[in-house]
């Protein structure tokens, strides 16, 4: 679990922007004050998660410490390095594992991949309202919490199937890729840029394998691969 300091504050502090973003959804929160010689130096307060009460002070014997801007430090036990496990959300989207740095993150998938047809066909399995209509609940659109991870995905898409089509389409450049893929990440756990760039996490290849496990294409490379080892079983049989 990550600690976050606010310098000049010792009480009720005001939670910076960067905090409001993403990491402290779903957090049960406490304040533990710094009177002075924080982290940099100066005075504030320390938020972490209750879960992590045994931790939450300012101990520089024990813990690393980065500055993020003048009004955010994040912090962690040297010997407790936060793992994916401990910065979960309350509510995990259901989707796919991909090792990121030295853990296994499950990483939301916005649309998956039906073959009932015998043919791949996406379908929304993000959670919907329900609206009632002609005396029945029925599905409306993806709930507001997740409806940009919906756009996320639509964003990818478009850019996997533009560069198989070549279609001149400007592509992402790697830095709005990884944009997307942090974001993506962030609504299955409490992290941002700094925490994932803190625990040396994403590299070229992992924003691929996020942004692909958005859009469900592990599932369609496995189907592709059971079609593939079925006509060679076929052909192997016609040909014996």
């Amino acid at each position: 679990m990550f600690l976050y300091f606010i310098p000049g504050r010792t009480t009720g502090p005001e939670v910076p922007d960067k905090l409001m973003q993403c990491p402290f959804g779903g957090l049960d929160p406490i304040v533990r004050p710094v009177i002075a010689n924080g982290p940099g130096g100066s005075a504030g307060a320390i938020l972490c998660d209750k879960s992590s009460a045994d931790i939450a002070g300012y101990y520089p014997d024990r813990q690393e410490w980065a500055k993020v801007n003048d009004k955010l430090w994040i912090g962690w036990e040297k010997s407790q390095r936060p793992k994916a496990a401990s910065l979960q959300r309350a509510r995990m989207l259901a989707g796919h594992p991909v090792k990121i740095g030295d853990d296994v993150w499950m990483v939301p998938a916005a649309r998956r991949f039906n073959f009932d047809t015998g043919s791949p066909m996406w379908c929304d399995t993000l959670p919907k309202k329900m609206t009632y209509l002609d005396g029945q609940w029925q599905y409306a659109e993806v709930v507001d919490r997740y409806r940009r991870l919906w756009d996320i995905g639509s964003t990818w898409w478009d850019q996997v199937y533009n560069a198989v089509a070549e279609s001149g389409t400007k592509l992402l450049t790697y830095p709005e890729a990884a944009e997307l893929a942090v974001e993506a990440l962030s609504f299955n756990y409490r992290v941002w840029h700094e925490e994932l760039s803190l625990l040396g996490a994403i590299d070229e290849n992992v924003v691929t394998e996020i942004l692909h496990a958005v859009i469900d294409v592990p599932t369609y490379d496995a189907w592709v691969q059971k079609k593939s080892e079925e006509a060679q079983a076929m052909q192997g049989g016609l040909s014996s």
